[in-house]
């Protein structure tokens, strides 16, 4: 009786497909993020905007989500879990709160020792536009790079390594490492700042 309602169940595709072919998956994946970066960037401009590109980077995640569920998997099959959450929030609270209040201070007795009229104030910039403002814009800026990393930890970090580890599974050693080098070259472009529009997309524009 079990294995008649075993066999009425239809086989995962998506899930076969990333084990037999886990790099050309994650290359697919990845040739849609660049894309939609892309699009972001040089058609759309939400960047100029919003002062993040949050469309690549929500659609990203949302794209490793809708994958995942494809495959009958999960967000903490690829990291995304609460174990030692709370040590891992206070670790990066002290340091990295702790590195801000000592450069801060250092400034303002730096600046006001050498005769300035120096203040706290409380702005974000974004250095990828130049787009500046109060502190709300500094919420939506930490609320794009949590969205950011969430998605470059969750594809790159996440899912490529252990689909890059089933095609390197020779070695051990020599997994991990070659694992970890093919996600970076394969962040790097996505990371890249293309301060040039292409000739196709300003002939598709009109500029």
């Amino acid at each position: 009786m079990t294995e008649t309602v075993r066999s009425k169940v239809p086989p995962n595709r998506v899930l076969e497909n990333s084990i037999k072919h886990p790099v050309r998956m994650m290359i697919i994946l990845f040739v849609i993020a660049v894309i939609l970066k892309i699009l972001d960037s040089f058609v759309f401009r939400l960047g100029d905007l919003l002062g993040e590109l949050i469309f690549t980077k929500a659609l990203g995640f949302v794209m490793l989500i809708v994958y995942l569920s494809m495959c009958g998997r999960k967000l903490r099959d690829v990291g995304f879990h609460q174990k030692l959450l709370g040590k891992a929030l206070l670790i990066s609270g002290v340091c990295v709160g702790g590195l801000y209040v000592i450069s801060y201070i250092s400034q303002l007795i730096a600046l006001r020792a050498g005769g300035e009229d120096a203040r706290f104030v409380l702005s974000a910039v974004d250095p990828k536009t130049g787009m500046t403002g109060g502190l709300w814009f500094g919420v939506w800026l930490f609320f794009g790079n949590l969205v950011n990393s969430a998605m470059e930890e969750g594809l790159f970090r996440g899912a490529m390594i252990r689909h890059f580890r089933i095609k390197l599974s020779s070695g051990a050693r020599f997994c991990c490492r070659h694992c970890s080098s093919l996600s970076g070259i394969l962040m790097a472009p996505l990371n890249s700042c293309l301060p040039v529009r292409p000739r196709w997309v300003k002939q598709a524009l009109g500029h």
